[in-house]
């Protein structure tokens, strides 16, 4: 993330705070709310939206709307990945 977004020492050190303060909210949210309920969810988007404004804040838009971006794209090519994966295993033992 340093490297392809140009992030100063400072900015690496804020974010990975942010990131840290972060899970443990998450952490903190999965010890007191059932994963998947509703109440969960709930909570989570807004953990996300808050990281999400304070992130922005610390790198600034630009870099922000790039992070979103390199998150996508990284997020399809996990899911084509593991399609190809899945297609392959069947095809192995003959599902469809």
């Amino acid at each position: 993330m340093q490297k392809d977004l140009k992030l100063t020492n400072d900015q690496t050190a804020k974010v990975t705070s942010l990131f840290t303060k972060q899970d443990a909210s998450i952490v903190n949210l999965k010890s007191e709310t059932k994963v998947g309920s509703e109440d969960y969810k709930t909570k989570l988007a807004a953990i996300q939206k808050s990281g999400d404004t304070e992130l922005q804040g610390i790198i600034g838009k630009e870099k922000f709307q790039q992070y979103k971006a390199n998150i996508k794209a990284y997020e399809q090519q996990v899911n084509i990945n593991t399609s190809t994966k899945i297609k392959s295993v069947k095809s192995s033992v003959n599902i469809k």
